[in-house]
């Protein structure tokens, strides 16, 4: 009905949208592209079983400090974690803004902050197919990644 919405209201939808349309047309697709992911894995199906009522929750937190989840940790044969293999950092001031993320965010020696955006990852046979186990690190792997990666592990699983 015309009395649940403001003019103007509804003109700048309009304006949103057709600059949305725009936009879009500015996407270009091409065709046979394969993204080569790298990620680092922690299977720990049911390894903390016995502690799921005292774990905290698994909050994926993105370096701009946006949540993008905050649930319980799944504790079954296929349960896993995944994280970047890339170095992330989080802004002083967004990270002394944040609570409950212990495990994912925090001072480093140097002064700046890590942030460790890991989710769950499901470590089946789809999973198995798609990617390739790399025990050699290459170059998309750093080691500062790796060891912030564990450490993450470690306080969210003491």
């Amino acid at each position: 009905p015309q009395w649940a919405f403001a003019k103007e209201v509804d003109a700048w939808t309009r304006l949103l949208t057709e600059r949305d349309l725009r936009r879009a047309g500015f996407v270009k697709m091409h065709e046979g592209f394969t993204e080569t992911a790298y990620r680092y894995v922690f299977p720990h199906k049911e390894q903390y079983k016995e502690k799921s009522a005292k774990l905290q929750n698994l909050i994926t937190i993105l370096p701009s400090a946006k949540r993008e989840n905050d649930e319980r940790l799944l504790h079954n044969a296929e349960a896993g974690l995944i994280a970047y293999t890339k170095k992330q950092s989080m802004e002083a001031d967004r990270a002394k803004k944040q609570f409950d993320v212990d495990p994912f965010v925090w001072a480093r020696g140097d002064g700046t902050f890590a942030v460790v955006q890991t989710w769950p990852v499901e470590i089946n046979d789809c999973f198995r197919e798609k990617f390739e186990v790399v025990t050699t690190p290459e170059k998309q792997f750093e080691q500062t990644a790796l060891d912030e990666f564990k450490m993450s592990m470690q306080k969210l699983f003491e």
